[in-house]
């Protein structure tokens, strides 16, 4: 796990391994985004619904990186279920590397491979449907 004391009041424990930074996996700015992401996960606005983030970051700056990693935070973390909006279905084989390439070995498949009704396990999913679902 990567401590973050340096977040504002209260220290942000990222549940990832720490040679993610030591071998260069992860640059600091991609760490500080996680980190940031996750804290407003765990927000509730006034509403009672989950608090969201948006990475604007640019091309090339490393955002699916910076997802997969929060991903794996959180599923370090217990949330075993996540979707992953994508502006191409066809990213998924750039998803796949960044987890490959952190050393992260989680359930994904495509929303496609799924027919109409309730998602269950298989398909690229865990037996209890847990995993990403990328479209």
């Amino acid at each position: 796990e990567i401590a973050l004391p340096s977040l504002g009041d209260e220290g942000e424990v990222i549940c990832v391994p720490r040679s993610l930074l030591q071998t260069g996996k992860l640059s600091s700015p991609q760490l500080e985004s996680v980190a940031y992401a996750a804290r407003r996960f765990r927000a509730l606005l006034p509403s009672g619904a989950r608090a969201g983030y948006f990475l604007g970051d640019g091309t090339g700056c490393g955002k699916g990186r910076v997802i997969a990693t929060l991903i794996w935070h959180l599923w370090n973390s217990g949330a075993r279920r996540h979707l992953w909006l994508s502006a191409s279905a066809d990213l998924i084989e750039d998803a796949c590397r960044d987890f490959r390439d952190l050393g992260a070995q989680l359930p994904i498949c495509t929303l496609s491979s799924w027919g109409y009704g309730p998602i269950r396990g298989g398909k690229g999913l865990t037996a209890e449907g847990d995993g990403i679902l990328f479209t």
